[in-house]
């Protein structure tokens, strides 16, 4: 997907053609649904109101507020302890998550 801002820009990028690139879902929709359950019984959101890439981390939806009620509802729901857990990938935290 393309966009044209060079009528709206000003300086070194005028004339310039930018392009927005969106980071691949290919693993959250492998992991699509552990990933609706997640999303609904922990971020308590639906997974189709929000974005999520093979790039999002458990701290994009985190914030100081929630972070113990996440981590507790985890625990409860799925025996998963998220300490420490904030930063990494949410497609490695759901990894965890699927039966083998």
């Amino acid at each position: 997907m393309s966009y044209d801002f060079s009528k709206g820009v000003r300086g070194k990028f005028r004339n310039v053609k930018l392009t927005f690139e969106c980071a691949p879902t290919e693993k959250v929709r492998f992991l699509n649904p552990i990933a609706r359950e997640f999303v609904a019984n922990i971020l308590e959101t639906d997974l189709y109101d929000c974005l999520i890439t093979d790039e999002s981390r458990l701290s994009d939806f985190v914030t100081d507020e929630n972070e113990g009620f996440y981590k507790q509802r985890a625990l409860e729901k799925y025996g998963i302890d998220l300490t420490g857990m904030e930063h990494d990938k949410l497609v490695e935290v759901l990894t965890r998550l699927t039966p083998r």
